[in-house]
């Protein structure tokens, strides 16, 4: 058997004569599935097996005799075909291509075909046997596995993650990156790297997690953050072992989600001291007032004259204890709003002259840049209190000759309120502590406005942010417009 194919390889791909073997030809040929067809020079059949009319639909008979203009081509593939079968005239060597072309129920028909020259006893080329191989199915299999290549593909560059192939030691076999997962290293250094190269602080971890997924037979979760210029990333990993030499690792960047958690525990915190104030703040400044009314009354007393001063200071720490249950009461969530649609600008233009006020105080300036914004429903007590806050904030972060700029604009459909000091910046150990009531950085401060502005701000269904560094601070309120009716 190997015998014979060899030799009928041997048969098609050698310039051979023949002659001696053309019965043996005709009855190899018309019982082959493949189309065998024969050219002389002037490019007319002189030969052509049945499998041409299972293809075509063209029975031997009707093309044998013609020439390969007189066939039904395209004028770009009788080119292509008369350019193949000359060059096997002039080298005298076989030529191998794939192409297609359309069958009668004009269906697309794959090819491979092999064009070898055939030898006259002289050693001229007489003839060019050509076979045609159908690869159709073939073909489509490519183009349904490249589909599937590609939908597969798609649905990765949609996943947020990142996906590793790893091998026991760490090495990076594969990668799917995700646009921006980690800032700080091109993409294209991923492969043949070790992990401790790009993540060599959660590096253990993954190592770690890995031989628990190997040992346990299951998916292993854990979490880790990578610090980028100053600025903390958090992130998920899962592991699968897919055996004890490589396994999976996927990477889900949930900085964001960090970030809703610290905003719900802000706010829980916040709800917390409100509910607080509510319950005792009344309780507190009941008897308060009525020591501060006795006072007032042995004021006025002359058996107290001597001791005027002293109960002066003692009625004026009363009204500072007072100030600070003022203000404690004020962050109660549910403190009952009046909104009303009103323009940001236009209050804070009302209250340009009073921020103008305390900056010439330490000789500081303040800069308005209002752009169009619509109206709004707000409460405008406490939207000032909040912009007076902050703006007072910025102030006392800033040296002398200093700007503070005020900003509101649009953005992605919603009215925000910007406040830029040009001060030294927040220190990245405060960041966290900047709304819990009663912590400041500054000296005879309670420690209660950004407390207060926070909790204002969620009132209004609005978010505060803030971008420092070294050259100022900027908080962004950003209120979120409610629908059209």
């Amino acid at each position: 058997m190997k015998s014979h194919l060899k030799q009928k390889e041997s048969f098609l791909s050698n310039p051979i004569n023949l002659r001696p073997y053309e019965d043996k030809f005709k009855s190899l040929a018309d019982n082959s599935p493949d189309i065998i067809i024969r050219f002389d020079r002037y490019l007319k059949f002189i030969y052509a097996n049945p499998a041409l009319k299972t293809a075509t639909g063209i029975l031997p008979d009707q093309i044998v005799g013609t020439k390969l203009r007189d066939f039904s081509l395209s004028p770009h593939d009788y080119q292509f075909w008369k350019s193949k079968i000359s060059k096997v005239f002039e080298t005298k060597k076989s030529v191998t291509f794939q192409s297609k072309f359309r069958t009668f129920h004009n269906d697309p028909f794959y090819y491979h075909a092999h064009l070898v020259p055939e030898l006259s006893s002289s050693g001229s080329i007489q003839s060019v046997l050509c076979t045609l191989r159908n690869i159709t199915d073939l073909k489509h299999a490519e183009q349904d596995l490249r589909r599937h290549q590609e939908r597969t593909q798609n649905l990765l560059n949609a996943i947020p993650d990142t996906l590793f192939i790893l091998d026991k030691d760490g090495t990076i076999l594969d990668y799917q990156a995700s646009q921006n997962l980690f800032t700080r290293i091109s993409t294209t250094s991923f492969k043949n790297k070790n992990i401790a190269d790009l993540l060599p602080h959660a590096a253990p971890q993954i190592m770690y997690y890995f031989g628990k997924a190997l040992t346990h037979n299951n998916m292993q979760f854990f979490q880790f953050q990578d610090t980028v210029n100053t600025k903390v990333y958090y992130y998920e990993g899962r592991i699968t072992a897919n055996n004890k030499n490589d396994f999976f690792l996927i990477i889900r960047d949930i900085s964001s989600l960090k970030q809703m958690q610290q905003h719900l525990t802000r706010f829980d915190r916040l709800h917390l001291v409100g509910e607080m104030a509510v319950s005792i703040g009344h309780e507190i400044r009941n008897p308060m007032t009525t020591v501060r009314g006795f006072l007032q009354m042995f004021f006025q007393k002359d058996i107290f004259q001597n001791y005027k001063d002293l109960l002066d200071l003692m009625i004026t720490e009363i009204d500072h204890a007072n100030t600070i249950m003022s203000e404690f009461i004020s962050l109660a969530k549910n403190k009952a709003l009046t909104l009303e649609p009103q323009n940001l600008n236009t209050l804070i233009r009302s209250l340009h002259p009073l921020i103008q006020a305390d900056a010439m105080i330490t000789n500081k300036i303040i800069s308005l840049h209002l752009e169009p914004i619509p109206d709004f429903p707000i409460d405008d007590k406490e939207i000032s209190q909040l912009i007076l806050h902050l703006a007072r904030n910025g102030l006392e972060a800033m040296p002398p000759r200093s700007i503070l700029y005020i900003y509101t604009f649009l953005e992605a459909g919603k009215v925000v309120l910007a406040i830029k000091d040009q001060g030294s910046g927040i220190a990245p150990e405060h960041e966290e502590k900047l709304v819990t009531p009663f912590f400041s950085t500054k000296e005879n401060q309670l420690g209660l406005g950004l407390a207060i502005s926070y909790n204002i701000a969620a009132r209004h269904n609005a978010e505060i942010m803030f971008d420092t560094s070294p050259l100022g601070t900027t908080f962004y309120v950003r209120f979120n417009m409610p629908p059209c009716e």
